[in-house]
């Protein structure tokens, strides 16, 4: 057994769930499984790969962070709340409660390098958001103020950006067409929360 495993009674059922799964002929319906995980070093090749039942690869990936420590354990952690979200294993509630669990546990003391936060921008740049997801955040925003900390996180991101960026729109005239939509935009936002800009005071706008 890899040093990344501990051994315990959940690493011993987890080999013994490998072995029956390797000495039998496939069922109607299997998924590959990484034996030694990629996240952990494992490879691709067919000594690595077994196929299992979807409840085995499901009971395979919880008993994986029973059996690891450390870093290995957090990306476990991840991989068995992915896999309690996929529709097709249908988890216990008592198994879904332990994802949702170990996933409360890894975020409270993750660390966000900058390498990350990188990355994410790279992964989200000219990326079109879906309208479900902007009407969403329209809906949780509309209304609500935002407080010191927030206001403040805000001015040092932009100050932060300015820095480094040159802002394109800097000297540029916009269209007829630009300006129309503009206050078109402005219109609808007005009259979904008239109280954006004030002090709290409602005030009233007449239409251009």
């Amino acid at each position: 057994m890899p040093n990344i495993f501990i051994n315990n009674k959940y690493s011993h059922w987890y080999n013994t769930i490998i072995s029956s799964a390797k000495s039998r002929s496939a069922s109607d319906y299997v998924e590959k499984h990484h034996i030694i995980p990629k996240s952990l070093g494992g490879s691709n090749d067919k000594s690595n790969l077994v196929n299992l039942t979807p409840k085995e690869h499901f009971v395979c990936h919880r008993l994986l962070t029973r059996m690891t420590e450390g870093d290995a354990r957090r990306k476990m952690c991840y991989a068995f709340w992915i896999m309690s979200n996929r529709k097709i294993h249908s988890p216990s509630s008592i198994a879904y409660a332990e994802a949702k669990m170990l996933m409360q546990e890894q975020m409270k003391t993750r660390t966000i390098t900058e390498e990350f936060r990188e990355k994410c921008r790279a992964r989200l740049t000219g990326k079109q958001m879906y309208t479900t997801t902007r009407t969403a955040l329209l809906r949780a925003n509309t209304g609500r103020t935002k407080t010191s900390t927030e206001k403040e996180k805000i001015k040092i991101s932009i100050d932060k950006y300015y820095k480094t960026n040159i802002n394109p729109r800097v000297g540029q005239k916009r269209t007829e067409e630009q300006k129309a939509r503009m206050r078109e935009a402005k219109k609808l936002s007005w009259g979904r929360n008239p109280l954006q800009g004030t002090t709290g005071k409602k005030i009233s706008r007449t239409s251009e």
